[in-house]
Formats: structure tokens, C-alpha cells, sequence
């Protein structure tokens, strides 16, 4: 229930897994969901703009802001063009300005709302101007009448607030598995919604038996006319190399065969199979393979898994990231449902995300030290610049000696003669990782901790950054200034360095506590080569 939230994907729009779950579930009470999918009539050109200033003043923005979007929105005015003629200019009493950086929040600021107007027992999903409404039930009749009432109640706030929805694309599906049912009679500003057997809600289409047969066949053709590009780019004669052949088959279908993967990757086996050809058949096209050639050496040559691989890996991933976010609407429906309820009955199977924590089971994977993902985006008011010295790496490595390296280290130090000197440094052998901070003054606040084997060196550096912040907060009442200094003399790894200003302690899992606490304190960064004085350990 958000509208165009950075970081959601099409998964947590749908809410899948609750029309998964609920319509294909084994149930004795044979329940169904019924859903209904709106669609708004030029919804950003109508988008009532006092009611953008009044819902700003009902969120408590005061001051020059509110003035400041009222001149926005205001005196605009438009020409329509055929080929190099012009027509007159017009007024625009409504709507907001697209193109603009404040079209998408201020069209969200509006349409959120329509969550409110959404009855109690009734679900909803809403990305940007994509509405839907489903409600779960035994009975139809009784079904009807909560959809019908919160149709009512999301129309009579459409009304309000400047909207109009268009009835003839509003669809409405039965989502069942029963062979013989009734289809249901709802009505929208008192004209009926029409029944279909399928809906495309965000580019993915949904039957009735959420088969996704449908879907799949209409992904087929599209990515068809995607490798027709394929063909005439990777002409024998004057085409493309490999490489970027590659890449375009990676843009424009593996994309597409990518996009939704985590909803319509529960459908049968057989109805997934007929996907394999189209990647088959790009990875040849890209390869310059003939049709003969084995699929396993495709996929060797290409370095790209079976579609099937796939989509476990972005289930893998999905599941993963909704784990770190307690707070998602998905999170509940995809962690508190128990694989026992999809075998209960033999003939139902579980979807792709429920086959995930088998994988995870028997890779002894324990999902539950997975720490919950912390948004830190201190205010420009509130943030402290940093200082990161990086004269070290200018140098060249190839033609600098370690005495000219301990020479410039020793100046640096000099420079920041008022901040005390804390090490940090991060390291790898084989697949054993270790991270440490090195308190000279204070030996004893010296930290070193084991990583996961397999870790990068980049999550090792900012491990041993994350442990000399933490033990400077304790240190505050003894120093003023602080200076880390990251062992270490790879030009390649000055990111790491600028990266842990925002992130060091959010990328590490230990994110207790904003961002700006620690940033507030003169802490500033910079490089000390390996050989230094108390910079090895």
C-alpha cells in the first residue's frame, strides 16, 4: 500500500503471496478472493491541486513550504503542437506539472489517501496511479457486499478529490479453483464492472487459477520481438562482438523474463518450460552458436544459469531483502506461511518463495541473523562534513618507494597532530576474514573480530571502521578530535573510505543508533601505508 517507494518491487505491490496463499491454499472451506482492478482516467492531468495544499496542511507543513508548492502548481499554462504549428495558449486549472522533480511526490502526496477510504476487511495494493481492492470469503454473496461498499466508499473519495475512474477498463476477477461457480454482479458510479477471467496488474497478468499460462505466453511473444533486435545487431558481417551481444540480450529480455519472476515463477513446470526456448535462443544469437550446440555449453560460454536457476536466485534475493524489512506488508505473509500449509494436499505444490526456505534449510542458512535494514538519511542541516585524506593514494605505487610512502604517512600525521590516531584494517586469507581497530593510547580499546568465511575485503574495511566508532563514542570525554586512519595503500579501494561516511555502520549489520550521533563528533579519515608505526597489527 505504497505508491512508488524506493526499493519495492512488483512483489510487494501485488502482495502476491496473499492471493497465492489465499486462492490456492488447500482449505476445506473452499474460500475465494475476490479482486477488483481500477483504473484512473488521466489521473496526473486531473490531480486536484488545492486538495495538494490541503492535505500538506492537514500533515502540519507551515511556513514557507505550503507558499512555495502553491507557486509551483499555479500560472501554468500550455500550447499543443502539430509537426511546427502551435495552437493558442491555455490555462491548466489542474493537475500537476509532469517532468517536473516535485511531479511524482506531489501525485503521491495526493493519491495516498485513497488507502483511507479502503473498508476494513478489504486488502489493497497501490503503486503510483495502479489501484486494486481483493477481499477473502466463503461465500459470494457475502463477498459482493464488502467489495460493493468499499467500491462505494473509494468512489465517493475519487469524487472528492478530483479523480474519475475509467469503467470500462476497471476489471474485476474471481480469483477460485472451483468447476462450478458464479460469477459476481459489482457496480462502479452505478455502471457495472466488468468480469474477466484475467487481469494485468503492473505488467503481470492474473488469471482466475492464478496458472499464469496466460502471462507466460504474452511474455513469450514480447521477448520474440526483443530478439529480432538481437538478430540484426549480431549480423555475421559488420554486427556486434560477443560481449555486447551479451549485454543486450541481458537488457532487453533477460529483463523481461526477470521482471515478476518471483510471482509467476509458482506456475506448473510445463508452463515455465516454454520460456526456455526464448533464452535458449538469445544466448545463441549472442554467442554465435549453431541450434545444435549443447544447452549446457551455452550456458558455460554465456556465464548465465538455466532460467529455472534464475528465478531461485531473485526468490533467493527477494526473500533475503524482505527479511531486513520487518515492516514491508509482505513480510508477515511470507515468513508466518508455514510450508505445511501448501502440503497438506498432495495435489497442491508451493510457490517459488515457500521452495526458498527448503534451500535455506538445507544450507544450513539461518535466515534469523539477518539484521533489519535501517534507513539513516540525516537532514543537510544536520550533517557533518568529513574530512578523507587521500594524498597517499596519488602516489604511484609502481614507482614509489615504502620510505617516500612512511614519509608522506608522517606528514599527514603531522598535519592532524590534534586528532588522536586510531588503525583500522581489514584482511583476507584464502576465505578466512578478519577485521581490527588499533587504539594506540588505549590498548585496551582495541577490537578484533572474525567475518563470515567468503566475505569481501570491502565488508572486512568497513567491519574495522564500524568497531573504531563504536569504541570512539566511549572516548569522547577523553578526546576531542578523532583520526582514522585505513591501512592500506590501494588506489582502487578509496571507495571503501567514502562509502564508510554514510554506511559503514549501516552495511555491517550494527546500525543501533542514527548515523548522525557518531557524524556529529570530529572524526575525519584518511590512509596509512603498511610498514607504518603502529599502522600494521
Amino acid at each position: 500500500m505504497y505508491s512508488a517507494v524506493s526499493g519495492r518491487t512488483i512483489a510487494h505491490w501485488t502482495t502476491w503471496s496473499d492471493w497465492k496463499r489465499l486462492s490456492k491454499r488447500p482449505s476445506p472451506e473452499k474460500k475465494r478472493v475476490l479482486a477488483v482492478f481500477f483504473d484512473l482516467e488521466k489521473a496526473y492531468d486531473t490531480t486536484w491541486r488545492y486538495g495538494i495544499l490541503k492535505d500538506l496542511f492537514d500533515l502540519d507543513f507551515r511556513g514557507r513550504l505550503p507558499i512555495f508548492i502553491s507557486n509551483f502548481l499555479k500560472d501554468r499554462h500550455f500550447k499543443d503542437k502539430a509537426e511546427n504549428t502551435f495552437s493558442s495558449s491555455y490555462h491548466q486549472e489542474n493537475g500537476v506539472p509532469q517532468g517536473s522533480i516535485l511531479f511524482p511526490m506531489l501525485f503521491n502526496l495526493k493519491i495516498n489517501n485513497i488507502i483511507n477510504s479502503v473498508s476494513k476487511h478489504v486488502n489493497s495494493s497501490l503503486s503510483v496511479d495502479d489501484f486494486a481492492i481483493y477481499a477473502e470469503g466463503k461465500h459470494l454473496q457475502h463477498l459482493e457486499r464488502t467489495v460493493q461498499l468499499c467500491i462505494n466508499n473509494v468512489q465517493k473519495w475519487v469524487s472528492e478529490n478530483g479523480f474519475r475512474f475509467l469503467v470500462s477498463k476497471t476489471t474485476c476477477v474471481n480469483f477460485h479453483r472451483q468447476r462450478i461457480y458464479t460469477e459476481p454482479a459489482l457496480h462502479l458510479d452505478g455502471q457495472p464492472v466488468p468480469v474477466k477471467g484475467e487481469a494485468k496488474f503492473l505488467g503481470v497478468i492474473f488469471d482466475q487459477k492464478l496458472s499464469f499460462e496466460n502471462h507466460v505466453k504474452y511474455l513469450k511473444n514480447k521477448c520474440l520481438k526483443a530478439l529480432n533486435l538481437l538478430r540484426v545487431v549480431g549480423h555475421t558481417d559488420w554486427g556486434a562482438d560477443r560481449a555486447t551481444l551479451l549485454k543486450l540480450y541481458r537488457t532487453l529480455v533477460r529483463s523481461k523474463l526477470d521482471y515478476g519472476s518471483v510471482i509467476y515463477g509458482s506456475a506448473k513446470k510445463h508452463v515455465l518450460r516454454a520460456l526456455d526456448p526464448i533464452h535458449h535462443q538469445g544466448l545463441r544469437i549472442a554467442l554465435g552458436a549453431f541450434r545444435t550446440s549443447p544447452i549446457k555449453s551455452l550456458y558455460a560460454e554465456a556465464g548465465e544459469p538455466s532460467l529455472e536457476h534464475r528465478r531461485m536466485k531473485l526468490a533467493f534475493n527477494y526473500v533475503l531483502k524482505l527479511k531486513s524489512l520487518p515492516h514491508n506488508p509482505c513480510h508477515d505473509v511470507v515468513f508466518k506461511t508455514l510450508l505445511s500449509d501448501f502440503s497438506a494436499v498432495t495435489r497442491s505444490e508451493p510457490n517459488l518463495v515457500a521452495n526458498t526456505f527448503e534451500h535455506f534449510k538445507n544450507a544450513n542458512i539461518n535466515l534469523n541473523i539477518i539484521d533489519n535494514f535501517h534507513v539513516q538519511c540525516p537532514p543537510p542541516w544536520k550533517e557533518h562534513n568529513i574530512t578523507v585524506d587521500i594524498s597517499l593514494t596519488k602516489q604511484n605505487k609502481e614507482n614509489t618507494s615504502e620510505v617516500a610512502y612512511q614519509k608522506e604517512f608522517f606528514r599527514t600525521k603531522e598535519k592532524f597532530s590534534n586528532h588522536y590516531a586510531v588503525f583500522t584494517d581489514g584482511s583476507k586469507l584464502e576465505e578466512k576474514v578478519a577485521a581490527a581497530a588499533y587504539f594506540p593510547e588505549h590498548p585496551d580499546r582495541s577490537k578484533a573480530t572474525r567475518l563470515r568465511d567468503g566475505a569481501s575485503v570491502f565488508s572486512a574495511e568497513l567491519k574495522g571502521i564500524a568497531l573504531a566508532l563504536t569504541e570512539i563514542k566511549k572516548l569522547t570525554k577523553y578526546h576531542k578530535n578523532f583520526f582514522i586512519y585505513r591501512v592500506g595503500m590501494l588506489r582502487e579501494q578509496t571507495r571503501s573510505m567514502k562509502c564508510s561516511q554514510t554506511w559503514a555502520k549501516t552495511s555491517t549489520g550494527e546500525a543501533k543508533e542514527p548515523v548522525e550521533n557518531w557524524r556529529r563528533q570530529c572524526v575525519d579519515f584518511g590512509w596509512a601505508t603498511r610498514g607504518s608505526p603502529r599502522a600494521t597489527f
